[in-house]
């Protein structure tokens, strides 16, 4: 299990953990599984969102491996399409921005996109390789 963390952390989960892969809010003593489609590999938050990065599953594109959960685990969004330099590059890493109210996306290909927390929307890009 791990969790990743920041100043900007204001949510009303208890708790939150990987456990296997699978997302897992622990509330009120439960443990409630979030299903989501792929492995998690890291979660942040801000602002009262959830932020989820999956493992993109080897052999399949599946680009869009970002998405923002409410406080029920709820999806809220997924990051935008966008266009890459291959056609397979999902989402790497993610980090907080200095403001929280953006989060900071880069993908296998190079590109950095900076995402509104709140609605997933793509604010800027900025290509790094």
């Amino acid at each position: 299990a791990s969790r990743t963390f920041s100043q900007h952390q204001t949510t009303l989960m208890d708790d939150v953990k990987i456990s296997d892969g699978r997302l897992m809010i622990c509330a009120g003593g439960a443990s409630i599984p979030v299903d989501l489609p792929h492995p998690v590999r890291e979660i942040l938050f801000s602002l009262k969102v959830c932020i989820v990065r999956l493992e993109a599953p080897p052999g399949r594109i599946f680009n869009e491996n970002v998405f923002g959960l409410d406080q029920a685990g709820e999806i809220i969004w997924t990051i935008e399409a966008a266009r890459h330099v291959y056609p397979d590059s999902p989402y790497t890493e993610i980090h907080l921005d200095a403001d929280p109210r953006f989060v900071w996306a880069s993908t296998w290909d190079g590109a950095k996109r900076k995402i509104d927390v709140a609605s997933g929307r793509t604010v800027a890009a900025q290509f790094a390789k």
